[in-house]
């Protein structure tokens, strides 16, 4: 937020709204394709309490905790919690659409190939 850069190919729009809560001169669009990730809790296969991780996990899905994530400002999957920014619901109201979509395991290095392509181009003809 010093004017380091004018623009940023990806940021998470909960970073931008946090910054322009309190003033940061910053704004963000949502593209014609929103690629998203998806974090998955996992344990490993000999956890020594596989059962306070899957009580762990339910709290994480509970009302409770889709609450807590959500006061971090990110978008949650139950639709009757609303995130703390109100922009951001334009983005919970995309789920679903064609306009996300959820990189899979097997497609990352094809994008990560074209996205660094795309970088590289553009810092190219930047400098030129």
């Amino acid at each position: 937020m010093a004017g380091e850069g004018q623009l940023a190919v990806t940021i998470y729009a909960y970073n931008a709204e946090s910054l322009r809560a309190v003033g940061g001169p910053i704004d963000w669009v949502a593209p014609e394709l929103i690629p998203t990730l998806l974090y998955p809790l996992t344990m490993v296969r000999n956890a020594p309490h596989p059962h306070a991780a899957a009580l762990f996990y339910d709290f994480l899905l509970s009302d409770a905790g889709q609450q807590m994530i959500a006061k971090e400002g990110r978008v949650v999957a139950n639709p009757h919690i609303d995130p703390i920014y109100p922009r951001m619901k334009e983005l919970r109201a995309l789920l679903g659409t064609p306009r996300v979509h959820i990189n899979t395991l097997e497609e990352a290095p094809k994008y990560n190939q074209e996205g660094i392509k795309i970088f590289d181009t553009f810092l190219a003809e930047r400098k030129a």
